[in-house]
């Protein structure tokens, strides 16, 4: 308001700043009423609560008996007026200093509220809460996936319409293939089997929308990754999965049957209490459908009498296209579903008979299951429907039979053995099960799920476009020197190297120390770990490998109970699957390879939408390329399939790429460390084979002794000088120099003359693995400046940054992801990822105000339409944290993080236009990055909160930061006291120089008045009270003090502890359940009142009040620490399992200064 090149009062408070585009005027608005509600509440809770308390009472009372003492005509001394006068004056001041302050905790709850009640359930962020909402809400999850997924399905309005476009995408073009398929000589396929290598129609049964073929495949694929991830064991996997009967054609989509949790126990359900959601109307539908096939395949009833039967259900499965995922309408055919519940459930008996001798893969004859019966069955369950009486034809019992395995009497069947016993174990499980025991068992295979079915409810979520057209992009991972992956032990790791005598070997890295027993961490992943330690070992021992390897080599592998991570070593029956092993053990903990497995979903994942939706051109092209290649026509439906899925990851390909900067790996291999040494070995050997397209990045040190001079003309000296220099040793040493038996020493000015003819250069490498060489290989190596001034390199400022910069020029896409070597993801995310990238399209015709940093000559002049406004620079979205389980302390500490990366974000995105980058996972737009300063700066000490500069940095640009609930990654963090605390001292520490640089107050300048309180209560000012508040406690111990020494106790005293009582507990409630509050609001809208209510009391008695309150302190030592003094630095927490307890004398060294003197 004050400052002199200002612009009017109106335009400082209302519209929104020069800078960016994302905040409108209905953001803006929405903002400002926000902030208004929040500072009456502030100023009523003031007046009302602390200072006309404090008036009436303390202050009044005081003076009171002052007043009374003077007119007794016993002058109070003159000490007790200083005293009374000190007193009111500290009682004044210490509420002053509440007042002051209490605005960010104010501005906490009710952006809480607004986060949680308005924004939250607006983008149905807790749509689905939990394993039951899920089943409630499946029918309708197919369609709004071809909705997401499919671009031409955008305009779609009526479910039929959906089914037409998902068919389009889905149809395959094997006409051809069929005509000559028909023609075949039946000594090659068999007389009348030839159409139903193909097609195999269900006869009578109507088939499955296009749209749920498409939705299944997705939800097949991601149900595999769970497995993969041993998240569920193969039973778990059996019932989360659609069961394919026959696939589809061009004219329709095939036959699917649910997935046995949804249709578990629905049949109960709907005999017990009757029809009530539209999961069972569609569940009893196809189960009589299916039933009745299955009496027709064994010839019990003709096909008329079949269609007339089916009659019965229709009208309810009409009625299933407006009730996906709501409750039941009441239409004329619901009693009929329930009439044939009940015949479902009287065939209970018969078709266990019926499912044992499928298996038993024998003769089948009617009289074993008593077909006659369960005929009768279903013909006096369907005379109880409302619909007229029919008789049924009994002439074709007698004469049915079923054909012997051989295969010879297809003819006269319409079903195969197979398909039969597809249908009867469904039909069994379907009747046998309840809900509860066809759900998995695992917490986090249970989130993974309901979050992906949320998400595709998001009213926000856009369309993606086709793969082909969707922007490419990269992931990048700065990797300094985190491990990789576990090792068995030391002499195992040296064996797979090749290379023996290396020191080390009793360091978290490995699983078994030098004396052959298991260390701590593998001890904890047994406990923590049991129920997926045993999926993984069902996984192995089930596989086909594992089990032709024990026919061959007559092998007797030990009890699943027994297996234990000594039957993989260097003996042991399962040797060859050590490395399984160990990636099981590496994905349980925050190591490269989980990050690295997570991320390559992302192709995965394009591959899959590749033929989801370009199926058709792609099977197309097929075709003619198998002409051309004369396929015969046996192998032609294999062939295509392979030929469309090789395509499709060519293509995905080309869209994703993952660079991994591994800045020290060249001077790691060279390391006498075993425990590096392993590091290089798993990524150039390790991952590198496992993912081909994976691609390392890292800085070389090339040294060249006695190399000849190349000669080039210097400006600066106007003289023909050597390219290179005299070696200068990275940091004072060179380890791989040692082979070269040359000591580095350090360059000084004047000591030229003192160095070998021993010369280096620098490089940016990338390294890409090579299928036919058998081993990674160059691909690019490009020279680096070098640094005359100091001993460093090239690296000049922070690790990470730096680290980034250097391997950027190798990401050849149009967007860019940054992710820590600590995060994870899955395919079920990794599905959305076209719709995340369709983020950066611009929009059109929006109202929008000048951007220009200068204010406009004219009021006219300061608006203009855009036929086109440019999308953001950056797309931010939220984490899930993995390591909460792994102790109180890490619950608390993702908590917190959980509560900032949703509730929080969420509202300085929107309305506060104040989101920046935090560092992980956001997605830049990378043509703006490369010309306009990188992902992030790199300055020693002031940029040690590197990423967040980034953002500032797009804003002051004028770009858009943008922010989505839809689409997630996995992320840890630290999971030790010390740990957690040190980096929260790092964060402190890091917010210290961002309040000193130009950057804040550049932005400062340029926002408006509401925007800028949300930026500040939101960052920065976040820790600015943090120190208040912990000054604050100072203050009030002082009053408490000059209470005691006070005279006036016995009058005054009584009344000025509830004062002080009120301020001690408005303290308290900032330093202990502050964050607790916010993550209420989080936790009751994701996952419910009961989850809600049940974290909050575990929180509570795990004692999180005192956590917060030790951590608040550290935050306020190192944040005012940093002000004064500076010295702010990169802490390297690591991030392993915690283990052991760190003896007193180490906590008393590391808090003494910053919290106990302060406590005591």
């Amino acid at each position: 308001l004050f400052r002199k090149d200002s612009r009017r009062a109106a335009d400082f408070f209302f519209p929104y700043g020069n800078i960016g585009n994302s905040q409108n005027w209905s953001r803006n608005v929405v903002n400002t009423l926000l902030w208004t509600v929040v500072i009456i509440v502030k100023f009523l809770f003031d007046f009302f609560v602390v200072l006309q308390p404090l008036a009436d009472q303390a202050a009044g009372r005081l003076l009171k008996y002052l007043n009374d003492a003077a007119l007794s005509g016993a002058p109070a001394p003159w000490d007790r007026w200083a005293m009374s006068v000190l007193l009111i004056i500290a009682l004044w001041g210490a509420s002053a200093f509440l007042i002051f302050y209490d605005t960010g905790l104010f501005w906490q709850l009710i952006s809480a509220l607004y986060s949680t009640l308005i924004l939250g359930i607006h983008r149905r962020v807790g749509h689905v809460k939990s394993w039951y909402d899920l089943v409630y809400a499946f029918p309708g999850l197919n369609r709004k996936l071809a909705k997401r997924m499919l671009p031409a399905a955008q305009s779609a309005v009526t479910d039929d319409e959906v089914d037409q476009v998902a068919a389009k995408a889905t149809e395959a073009v094997y006409s051809d293939a069929r005509r000559e398929l028909d023609t075949v000589n039946s000594k090659d396929v068999g007389v009348g089997n030839a159409r139903r290598v193909i097609q195999s129609p269900l006869v009578g049964v109507p088939p499955c929308p296009h749209s749920e073929v498409l939705f299944a495949q997705a939800w097949n694929k991601i149900v595999d990754d769970l497995r993969q991830r041993d998240l569920i064991n193969n039973l778990q996997k059996e019932r989360l999965t659609y069961v394919e009967v026959c696939s589809g054609s061009t004219t329709h989509g095939g036959w699917w049957l649910l997935p046995m949790f949804v249709a578990a126990g629905a049949i109960t359900e709907v005999t017990s209490v009757g029809v009530s959601a539209a999961t069972q109307l569609e569940v009893v539908c196809r189960s009589i459908n299916m039933l009745l096939w299955l009496l027709k395949g064994m010839n019990v009833m003709s096909e008329q009498e079949m269609g007339n039967m089916l009659l019965v259900t229709s009208g309810a499965a009409a009625a299933l296209a407006g009730a996906a995922g709501g409750p039941a309408p009441r239409v004329a055919g619901v009693s009929d579903v329930a009439a044939a519940a009940e015949v479902l459930q009287e065939s209970k008996e018969l078709l266990l008979k019926l499912n044992k001798k499928l298996s038993e893969k024998q003769a089948v004859k009617l009289d074993d299951v008593d077909t006659e019966l369960l005929l009768e069955c279903v013909y006096k369950g369907l005379r109880r429907c409302k619909g007229p009486k029919r008789d049924f034809s009994r002439d074709g019992l007698s004469a049915a039979k079923w054909n012997h395995a051989d295969g010879h009497e297809y003819s006269e069947l319409p079903v195969q053995r197979q398909t039969a016993l597809k249908v009867v174990n469904w039909l069994l499980n379907m009747l046998q099960l309840t809900q509860g025991e066809a759900a998995p068992t695992s917490h986090e295979a249970r989130r993974i799920l309901c979050f992906f079915a949320t998400s595709l409810h998001n009213p926000n979520m856009p369309t993606a476009a086709t793969v082909a057209c969707t922007r490419s992009m990269t992931t990048l991972t700065p990797h300094y020197g985190e491990d990789v992956m576990y090792a068995l032990s030391k002499s195992v790791a040296e064996r797979e190297m090749g290379v023996s005598g290396l020191s080390g070997g009793d360091d978290n890295t490995f699983l078994l120390n030098v004396r052959g027993e298991s260390t701590e961490t593998l001890n904890y992943l047994k406990v923590v770990y049991k129920a997926e330690w045993a999926n993984f070992v069902e996984r192995i021992i089930t596989s086909k490998e594992v089990n032709q390897y024990v026919q061959e080599n007559g092998i007797t592998l030990p009890a699943a109970a027994d297996i234990s991570p000594a039957t993989f070593s260097q003996g042991g029956e399962l040797h060859g699957w050590l490395h399984e092993m160990l990636s099981f053990a590496s994905m349980r903990g925050q190591l490269l390879q989980r990050t690295v497995h997570g991320m390559m979903y992302y192709e995965t994942a394009l591959q899959q939408l590749i033929l989801m939706q370009c199926r058709s051109e792609l099977a197309e092209h097929a075709l003619i390329e198998a002409d051309r290649c004369g396929v015969p026509l046996r192998d032609r439906n294999k062939w295509v399939q392979q030929v469309c899925e090789e395509a499709a990851l060519l293509l995905a390909q080309k869209k994703f790429s993952y660079v991994v900067s591994s800045q020290n790996l060249g001077e790691f291999s060279y390391d006498g460390n075993v425990g590096k040494r392993w590091l290089t070995h798993c990524i150039r050997n390790v991952l590198a084979k496992r993912y081909p397209s994976l691609k390392i990045a890292y800085i070389d040190l090339e040294n060249i002794a006695e190399a000849p001079a190349e000669v080039e003309f210097n400006p600066r000296t106007n003289k023909n000088e050597s390219r290179y220099l005299p070696l200068v040793p990275i940091n004072g040493e060179n380890k791989a120099l040692g082979a070269l038996n040359i000591a580095p020493r350090r360059r000084t000015r004047g000591s030229d003359k003192d160095f070998p003819k021993l010369l280096y250069r620098q490089y940016s490498v990338l390294l890409q693995w090579d299928q036919e060489a058998g081993c990674v290989k160059e691909k690019y190596r490009v020279r680096l400046p070098v640094n005359l001034e100091t001993d460093t390199g090239v690296i000049l400022g922070e690790g990470k940054p730096e680290n980034q910069n250097h391997a950027a020029i190798f990401c050849h896409t149009e967007t860019l992801q940054t992710i820590d070597c600590n995060q994870d993801g899955y395919l079920a995310e990794a599905l959305k990822l076209p719709n995340l990238l369709a983020e950066f399209e611009g929009r059109k015709n929006r109202s929008i105000r000048n951007s220009i940093g200068t204010p406009t000559s004219s009021d006219s002049s300061r608006w203009r339409k855009r036929s086109w406004v440019q999308g953001p620079a950056l797309v931010g979205f939220r984490e899930w944290i993995f390591s909460e389980d792994s102790g109180a302390l890490a619950e608390f500490a993702a908590a917190t993080e959980r509560s900032f990366g949703t509730t929080v974000q969420r509202v300085m995105h929107n309305p506060g236009a104040v989101r920046f980058h935090y560092g992980h996972p956001d997605v830049w737009d990378k043509l703006f990055t490369m010309t306009n300063g990188g992902v992030s700066k790199s300055t020693k000490s002031l940029h040690v909160s590197e990423d967040v500069f980034g953002g500032y940095n797009v804003m002051l640009r004028g770009r858009d930061i943008t922010y989505v609930d839809y689409h997630s990654v996995g992320k840890g963090r630290d999971m030790g006291f010390e740990t957690i605390l040190a980096f929260e001292g790092k964060i402190a520490g890091g917010n210290g120089e961002q309040v000193v640089s130009r950057d804040i107050q550049r932005l400062g300048r340029r926002l408006n008045f509401t925007r800028l309180m949300t930026w500040y209560h939101t960052g920065n000012g976040f820790f600015i009270n943090t120190g208040l508040l912990m000054f604050s406690l100072l203050v009030n111990a002082w009053l408490v003090l000059l209470l005691g020494l006070s005279s006036t106790t016995t009058t005054g005293a009584s009344v000025v502890s509830d004062v002080l009582g009120l301020l001690g507990g408005l303290q308290l409630l900032q330093l202990g359940s502050l964050s607790l509050l916010v993550y209420v609001a989080t936790v009751w809208l994701e996952d419910g009142l009961l989850a809600t209510l049940k974290n909050v009391l575990k929180q509570i008695v795990a004692g999180s009040f005192l956590f917060y309150v030790f951590r608040g302190q550290t935050t306020a030592y190192y944040f005012i620490s940093d002000v004064k003094y500076g010295g702010a630095k990169y802490a390297a927490t690591g991030r392993g399992y915690k283990l052991q307890a760190t003896p007193f004398m180490d906590l008393f060294q590391q808090y003494a200064r910053s919290h106990m003197w302060f406590g005591v």
